[in-house]
């Protein structure tokens, strides 16, 4: 037997191989590692932009010391990669440490926004179950139309199981009535918007304060190693101009590309929200047969199957 069959084979290969099966059958972890993941890439390709145009500007540098005869620049040339790769190796654990505290984010943000989901899952799987369940949502932080309209909902069906009486057809609050489409949620938008933005700001920041230090390291140290003149002086100011003019660019995609995400994050429950809302609308006005049908949204198929399972309890048990 080889000893790729046995490393396959081990007990930690075997291990590693279930936590795969489950992690890729439950769509609201799948959800949550996607949502960290597109999070992550944004400064790691703003990172690698700018590593590269640096990179670029760096041999610009060896191009104009050859160009211009200026003595001992082959010396110079060893001293340069060994500092460059020096200055990157210190630069791993700061990286590698600050990708950490995005992920991080990332996983907070994915929790943000599927907690009015589990809130109302958690509450129908208690009351199935016929546990004490009090159904209490945070206005701050959930969607304001399907938490104020869901405890609507389980307030009016908890008083009519409560009295022991039949559910029948509710007036719906003209509010709600008039609702025919997703709404903007500006508040919660807002709300989780703030958090990607300070990753967003504090990922330019640190790629900025990292780009100008690397550059003014390696003009300091041409000016150390090689004979300075007027002609170098110029150079490295023009540089300078030209690695802030791309830095600004690189600043305006980075941010723009947060905005595009939490507008993309935003759409993946603002619709959903909807569909719970209009079910469970639809089951007030006497559709008692009304349940959630989501199609494409995965990650919410956990807890719109413990609202239909409540649904389905109350049709029996009320009507």
């Amino acid at each position: 037997m080889s000893q790729k069959s046995v490393w396959m084979k081990s007990p930690l290969m075997s291990k590693l191989s279930s936590y795969y099966k489950v992690v890729s059958k439950d769509e609201e972890i799948v959800f949550r590692l996607k949502t960290t993941l597109k999070m992550t890439l944004i400064p790691i390709a703003s990172g690698c932009i700018m590593a590269g145009f640096l990179y670029v500007l760096l041999e610009m540098n060896l191009y104009f010391f050859e160009a211009n005869g200026y003595q001992g620049w082959q010396s110079f040339k060893g001293v340069y990669y060994e500092f460059i790769v020096g200055r990157t190796l210190n630069l791993v654990p700061y990286i590698a440490g600050f990708i950490a505290v995005v992920a991080i984010t990332g996983i907070y943000v994915s929790d943000l926004l599927l907690r009015p989901f589990r809130i109302i899952g958690d509450y129908c799987e208690k009351v199935v179950n016929g546990e004490d369940a009090s159904y209490d949502p945070d206005f701050f932080t959930d969607l304001k139309l399907l938490t104020t309209f869901s405890e609507l909902f389980f307030l009016n069906i908890h008083n009519t199981k409560k009295a022991n009486r039949k559910l029948e057809p509710m007036d719906i609050p003209a509010k709600y009535t008039r609702i025919h489409q997703p709404v903007s949620e500006t508040a919660f938008f807002l709300q989780y918007f703030l958090y990607i933005l300070i990753v967003s700001i504090c990922a330019y920041m640190a790629l900025y304060i990292a780009t100008v230090d690397m550059h003014q390291e390696i003009i300091n140290l041409a000016g150390e190693t090689l004979k300075s003149s007027e002609m170098m002086t110029y150079f490295f100011n023009r540089q300078s101009e030209v690695l802030q003019d791309v830095l600004q660019v690189v600043m305006f995609g980075h941010i723009l590309l947060y905005v595009a995400l939490a507008r993309h994050l935003y759409y993946k429950v603002c619709g959903p929200a909807f569909g719970i809302f209009a079910t469970m609308r639809a089951f007030l006005k006497g559709n008692y047969s009304s349940r959630v049908h989501l199609i494409g949204y995965y990650y919410l198929r956990t807890h719109c199957r413990k609202l239909n399972r409540y649904l389905d309890l109350m049709q029996k048990e009320l009507t």
